[in-house]
């Protein structure tokens, strides 16, 4: 980064990704455009959107995940 640069340094230049259509994956218009800012920060409401295709991921709901927990 030059001296004279008015980013903050840390922070990285702005990304898009762009994930397209394939077999048991389709998108509205066949892709989707996720665009992230200086502080690889997600647009408003893509947390739910993940949790929502996280749900319908789910074979057995049943099951009891549990995080950071080991058996004992």
């Amino acid at each position: 980064m030059s001296q004279d640069s008015t980013e903050s340094p840390g922070l990285r230049p702005p990304e898009t990704w762009t994930y397209r259509d394939r077999p048991g994956q389709t998108f509205s218009g066949g892709k989707a455009v996720i665009a992230f800012d200086p502080e690889c920060r997600a647009p408003a409401g893509f947390g739910a959107q993940l949790d929502r295709v996280a749900a319908a991921k789910v074979v057995q709901p049943n099951i009891d995940y549990a995080w950071g927990r080991t058996a004992g």
